[in-house]
């Protein structure tokens, strides 16, 4: 068993996908690298993702990076011995609809790297929680401490 990767050479511009788990088996597998969690959502732009089930991982549970204007609608990821959801390295204007990030270790949401090109700013990380329902976009720009 492999971790599972969306690729945007392989999902083109625009579609659907989802409904599918993806187990880590409580990370006893080498399913996934700490960069790439145990879904990697890569150079996507206007997808759909449906039903996205990521649990049971030693390293993050889902990475968006690079992917632009994707909605992800009733994801669900949990059981994760790192961060729950990592929004990096360019990833912008996504929505996050109905969807959880619960029972992980680390953060529940980390946004890195939101514009390709810029100088890397200091992740902004949220507290842990079992929820995070409401619609989020990643293309907010770095306001800096206040």
């Amino acid at each position: 068993m492999h971790r599972h990767q969306l690729t945007g050479r392989e999902l083109g511009a625009g579609g659907l996908s989802g409904n599918f788990l993806v187990n880590g088996d409580d990370g006893t597998l080498p399913l996934a690298g700490p960069s790439t969690g145990l879904v990697y959502v890569f150079e996507a732009v206007e997808w759909a993702f449906i039903a996205l089930r990521a649990a049971h991982s030693a390293t993050d549970g889902m990475v968006v990076a690079r992917s632009q204007n994707c909605t992800f609608t009733q994801c669900y990821v949990s059981h994760i011995n790192r961060d729950g959801l990592v929004i990096d390295d360019g990833a912008g204007g996504n929505a996050f609809i109905r969807s959880q990030f619960g029972a992980v270790t680390r953060d529940s949401v980390v946004i890195r790297e939101t514009a390709v090109g810029t100088a890397a700013s200091a992740s902004t990380r949220t507290a842990p929680s079992t929820t995070c329902s409401s619609t989020a976009s990643s293309s907010a720009p770095d306001r800096g401490p206040t």
